[in-house]
């Protein structure tokens, strides 16, 4: 079978000037490379998903519902490999192994509907997200989604579309992928992601700071931005985002990602208050805001675990920056690290090092038939070592230990770092519950003085505590301390502190328990 060209006579003229036409833009090409490249860069056809073979989902529906969220952060899909984006045979690779593994996608505003406690999680969730609103983050990958079940959310930079930046989706595509109910359209800022002068002369990286977290140096002024100006001009970026969405989109935006990963932590600013503005700016205007919780150099070195839990901070949601991490990699991450209840039994020599969180370690020896040795550093006569999960609550934990040397043993709960934990304890002078929050240390309870505490305390004796729904009930040696004493942290790590103010402390532990509650 073929098809037959019909052309009349009148249109003989036309047909002749569209071939001059194409024939000169071809010539220009030929001639002039950067043509060429501008012609290409931004022209993308829509990618056609054909799989290989059917992919075959995991039943999930006896498995219960999840306690967590994965998320994960994509900004090109691209056909060929760089340092920023990830490749389409990446991508594919990634969807059908969540896919084979029984993830389901849930949409950004499900998410935010689980933070508010009225939206059950699937057995096994997980959110997909595209930062900057590329031409690249969407034709490349929306067949991929739509075949196999997914949805997707892109956070968009609108200052590009609206300065008429081809490498941008214009408004009109946004509308578009809107339509399909695939995807999700939110704010990214507008032009959050410049750079903007903050010294006078500017000839370097380091001159130039970031658009949100800086103030910008005023040529025509000779200074910096004052307080006031740089608040109104950081403060119009995010209601130009929303306004932009709203306008052009029909979208009204309640989710920001956060341009650079940056609030103004960061040493790039000049500006201490930086931080503080750009966090109440998006309380103010956002339900959720996300970070990272990946290197970008590295994307397999995570400083802060990947799953979300309802008792996070709505505006710390974590996302994995995915790039060309491998499929294999990312199911390894997410099988690693999916939430485990808090059950643990630790005894004699049993003890490995996998079992103890080494970030959380102060010091800790061999293990014997006995048990294992905790023994203070040098530097500041205490050690400590911490088991568990940073979102482990509701449980009890339980330690038998044998002092060897200091003054004070403390049972340790709810241990979100080093600056946000429960200590539970008997020095010398008898019994303690404190905490220990934002590095403030305070007394809850100091009344159950123990007048034998340092001949008790001279014997192996027995901690518990039971944590459940914001209150703690402390046991020494099985007769309880503190009854339903209401505590201000209601998650994290458990286990054991050593302290004296004079020699390095030391105690051996016998057996470590964690049962849920």
């Amino acid at each position: 079978m073929g098809y037959t060209l019909v052309a009349r006579k009148t249109h003989h003229r036309v047909l002749i000037f569209g071939i001059f036409l194409a024939s000169l833009a071809l010539a220009l090409v030929g001639f002039f490379p950067a043509i060429k490249k501008v012609l290409t860069a931004y022209s993308l056809a829509y990618y056609t998903y054909r799989p290989a073979a059917i992919v075959q989902p995991m039943d999930t529906s006896a498995l219960p519902p999840a306690v967590a969220v994965p998320v994960l952060m994509y900004h090109g899909v691209i056909k060929n490999t760089d340092d920023s984006n990830t490749t389409i045979q990446h991508f594919i690779a990634d969807m059908e192994m969540l896919k084979r593994n029984g993830y389901q996608s849930i949409t950004v505003a499900q998410l935010d509907q689980f933070y508010q406690g009225i939206f059950t999680l699937p057995p096994k969730p997980i959110v997909i997200t595209f930062d900057d609103g590329r031409k690249d983050s969407y034709y490349t990958t929306d067949d991929i989604l739509k075949k196999l079940g997914y949805s997707a959310t892109i956070f968009v930079a609108s200052g590009p579309t609206i300065d008429g930046n081809s490498f941008y989706l214009t408004f009109d595509e946004l509308k578009k992928m809107k339509a399909t109910g695939r995807w999700e359209i939110e704010a990214h800022g507008r032009y959050s992601h410049r750079k903007i002068p903050i010294v006078k002369n500017p000839s370097a990286e380091i001159d130039y700071g970031r658009y949100l977290t800086s103030k910008v140096y005023l040529a025509k002024k000779g200074r910096l931005e004052t307080d006031a100006e740089f608040k109104k001009r950081v403060e119009n970026d995010y209601i130009n985002s929303i306004n932009d969405l709203r306008t052009n989109v029909g979208v009204t935006s309640r989710y920001f990602a956060i341009p650079l990963n940056d609030y103004g932590q960061q040493p790039i600013s000049n500006y201490d208050q930086a931080v503080p503005f750009n966090e109440y700016l998006i309380k103010k205007y956002f339900n959720l805001a996300f970070i990272q919780a990946n290197n970008s150099d590295n994307v397999l070195n995570f400083s802060l675990p990947p799953y979300n839990f309802k008792s996070d901070n709505p505006y710390r949601v974590k996302r994995i920056e995915m790039k060309n991490m491998s499929a294999a990699d990312l199911l390894s991450i997410l099988e690693k690290e999916a939430p485990v209840p808090p059950r643990l039994a630790l005894s004699g020599s049993a003890i490995q090092p996998e079992d103890y969180d080494p970030n959380a370690l102060a010091g800790i020896a061999t293990t014997t038939a006995q048990g294992f040795s905790i023994q203070a550093r040098t530097e500041n006569y205490n050690g400590q070592v911490l088991f568990g999960k940073p979102y482990w609550q509701n449980y009890a934990v339980t330690a038998q230990l044998q002092r060897v040397a200091g003054r004070s043993a403390v049972l340790i709960f709810d241990y979100k770092d080093s600056k946000n934990y429960m200590s539970f304890g008997l020095t010398d002078n008898g019994y303690f519950l404190t905490s220990t929050v934002n590095d403030v240390r305070k007394n809850i309870r100091t009344d159950g003085v123990n007048k034998n505490a340092k001949s008790t305390f001279a014997q192996p004796f027995e901690f518990k505590a039971e944590v459940k729904n914001g209150t703690v009930n402390c046991y020494f040696n099985g007769k309880i301390v503190y009854a339903n004493v209401p505590i201000p942290l209601s998650s994290g790590e458990a286990g054991v502190k050593v302290w004296d103010n004079t020699l390095k402390a030391q105690a051996l532990v016998k057996t470590l328990r964690i049962t849920p509650l």
